[in-house]
């Protein structure tokens, strides 16, 4: 099953790369945190920005910039609000966000290259993974030239709504978008929270960012706030 999975993905791979429009560099996946901070150190005044692509995402990428005629200012906010709301009335763990004790982190994330149909066990790197050169100077404006987000249900944002959050979460914690896969993507953090209250308030965001029903309690929230002070790489899953 997985090796037919990972044929179908593989040649599905080399199609995407194929309609590509926009430069970009392969890498092996053991080497993509180096060679996306070398391009990152690279993009800096140049005008564009780094994006790893991993095998299995297949959405369009843009030429060019999508018309876009809503004010973003806001937006974020008007969406975290709305989720809250929707989650307020249908999910009882929501409410294990009042009162979360400070614990002690673990060892911190970091970027993830695991490719979860390798052939070996235990599971290796991508073979190769892409790295795009975008040609916008802010990284919060990538939702401009491909579709970020949930999948098409209640956690599906709008383009204003998802370059007003990925632009609060870089001016408050340096986050920017550094990877994105088949229903998984990863931001690059160089200022994570600093103490304990700010970490649980974008936790909170982070649920409504990417909420996954039946899949939390009151010691993974604990963690999770923990770890939110030292990881350097945020990293949603859609399943």
């Amino acid at each position: 099953m997985f090796a037919t999975r990972r044929e179908r993905r593989d040649r599905s791979w080399q199609r995407w790369l194929q309609s590509l429009e926009q430069p970009f560099d392969l890498v092996p996946g053991a080497e993509a945190g180096a060679a996306f901070e070398a391009a990152w150190t690279k993009s800096r005044g140049q005008g564009f920005t780094p994006l790893i692509i991993q095998p299995g995402f297949d959405a369009p990428v843009r030429a060019g910039p999508a018309p876009f005629d809503r004010d973003f200012d806001g937006a974020a906010d008007e969406y975290f609000a709305s989720r809250t709301r929707a989650l307020a009335e249908a999910a009882e763990e929501f409410a294990l966000f009042d009162d979360i004790p400070e614990v002690a982190p673990g060892p911190a994330q970091s970027l993830s290259m695991t490719d979860l149909l390798s052939q070996t066990r235990p599971l290796s790197p991508y073979h190769e993974v892409a790295i795009l050169r975008l040609p916008c100077a802010e990284s919060w404006k990538i939702p401009l030239f491909l579709h970020i987000g949930g999948p098409a249900d209640e956690t599906e944002r709008d383009t204003a709504e998802e370059i007003d959050l990925q632009r609060q979460w870089f001016e408050r914690f340096g986050a920017e978008l550094c990877c994105v896969g088949e229903r998984v993507w990863q931001f690059r953090v160089a200022h994570p929270p600093r103490n304990h209250r700010d970490a649980v308030e974008l936790l909170r965001q982070h649920y409504l960012y990417a909420w996954v029903d039946d899949a939390y309690d009151q010691e993974i929230i604990e963690q999770s706030a923990a770890q939110l002070r030292v990881d350097t790489h945020w990293m949603f899953n859609w399943v």
